[in-house]
C-alpha cells in the first residue's frame, strides 16, 4: 500500500480549508489506488511512535509539502522522515535552503540567473546605506509570502516601520525574532502582467497573470485577476530549468516579471502548490505531479543497496 500525504501548516492567517482541502492533488492520489492523508505537521509527534492528532499513523511512503521549511524542528522532523525513506517533490535540504529568500537570492546571483535590483541590509544600519536604494522599492523579509512579510516601501519612513514591526513577522512564522536580521530591498518593477512558470522536472508550464485595476507589486496569483495560459518560449524555458538547476530543486513555483527588456526571477517557490490545475488551465496537472513523484520514489527504492 502506498501513502501519500499532503502537508501544510496551520497558520492563522492561512484558513484551514485553503490548507487542507487538496481537492485535485487528493484526487488524483486516490484514483492512482495510493492512500491519501492531510496533514497539519504542527499536529504530528515523532516519538515514541509517529502520530497524528495523537493517533499512531504509518510512515508516508510520499508526501507533496506544500508549506516552506522555516523551523528548525519541522525541518529535523522531515528530514527524519526522509531518512526513513519518505520521498518528497524537493529533497528536504533543498527544500529548506530555498524556503530561505536570503539564501535564495545570493545562490542565484551567484550563478548568474537574473533577479531585480537587490540590497541585503543587516540590521542596524547606517542610514547613508538608503541613499542606494531606488525608492520605491520592495521589501522582503527572509521568510515571507503573501500579505506577510512582503511590503512596498515608498518612503524610508515605511522601512523603519516594517522593521519595527518585525517582532509581528517573527511571531506569525513561530520564529525568534533574532532569525530577522536582515531585510531584502529589491528594485520595485512596475509590470501589470506577471509570467508563473510551474515546474516539474523538466516539464514546465505557465500562465500569465494581469492586473487590470491594479499596478501592485505583489507577483502571487490572488483570486481577483485575471490568468490566462502563456506559451512559454526557449528563454523562459531556459531560464526555469536554470533556476532548478541552481536550487537542485526538482519542481518550483517561479514568478518572472519583465525588467527593462529582461526577464527577471522574483520569487521562486519550492512548494508544491495543489492549485496549479486551475492557475495552469491544465487539468491533468495533478496527475502529472503525482506520476512524477512516484517515479522518484520507485527509482529512490532501486538505487537502495541490498540487504544481503
Amino acid at each position: 500500500m502506498t501513502i501519500a500525504w499532503t502537508a501544510n501548516y496551520s497558520y492563522p492567517d492561512i484558513p484551514l480549508e485553503e490548507n487542507f482541502d487538496h481537492a485535485e492533488i487528493g484526487s488524483s492520489i486516490r484514483q492512482k489506488g495510493f492512500t491519501h492523508l492531510a496533514v497539519d505537521l504542527f499536529k504530528l509527534k515523532f516519538a515514541p511512535n509517529l502520530s497524528y492528532k495523537d493517533m499512531q499513523v504509518e510512515m508516508p511512503n510520499m508526501v507533496f509539502l506544500r508549506a516552506m521549511i522555516i523551523r528548525n524542528d519541522i525541518y529535523q522532523n522531515l528530514k527524519s522522515l526522509e531518512t526513513y525513506g519518505t520521498v518528497f517533490l524537493n529533497d528536504i535540504d533543498a527544500h529548506y535552503q530555498a524556503s530561505n529568500k536570503i539564501a535564495l537570492f545570493k545562490k542565484l546571483e551567484s550563478d548568474g540567473i537574473p533577479i531585480p535590483k537587490t540590497l541585503y541590509l543587516k540590521l542596524p544600519f547606517d542610514d547613508n546605506i538608503l541613499d542606494a536604494i531606488e525608492w520605491p522599492c520592495v521589501a522582503k523579509w527572509m521568510h515571507g509570502y503573501g500579505k506577510i512579510g512582503v511590503e512596498i516601501c515608498e518612503t524610508p519612513f515605511d522601512l523603519y516601520r516594517i522593521i519595527k514591526n518585525k517582532n509581528e513577522i517573527a511571531k506569525i512564522h513561530k520564529l525568534s525574532e533574532t532569525l530577522f536580521d536582515t531585510i531584502i530591498i529589491q528594485k520595485l518593477v512596475t509590470n501589470q502582467t506577471v509570467i508563473q512558470v510551474h515546474s516539474i522536472g523538466d516539464i514546465h508550464h505557465a500562465v500569465v497573470q494581469f492586473h487590470p485595476y491594479d499596478r501592485s507589486f505583489k507577483s502571487n496569483l490572488r483570486k481577483d485577476v485575471i490568468t490566462l495560459p502563456y506559451k512559454i518560449n526557449f528563454e523562459i524555458q531556459n531560464l526555469a530549468s536554470g533556476v532548478l538547476k541552481s536550487l537542485k530543486l526538482n519542481s518550483a513555483r517561479m514568478d518572472i516579471m519583465i525588467d527593462e527588456g529582461t526577464y527577471k526571477v522574483c520569487e521562486v517557490n519550492p512548494q508544491a502548490s495543489h492549485s496549479w490545475a486551475t492557475m495552469t488551465h491544465l487539468k491533468n496537472i495533478s496527475d502529472i505531479l503525482v506520476d512524477h513523484l512516484y517515479q522518484k520514489m520507485v527509482y529512490a527504492h532501486q538505487r537502495k543497496p541490498s540487504s544481503i
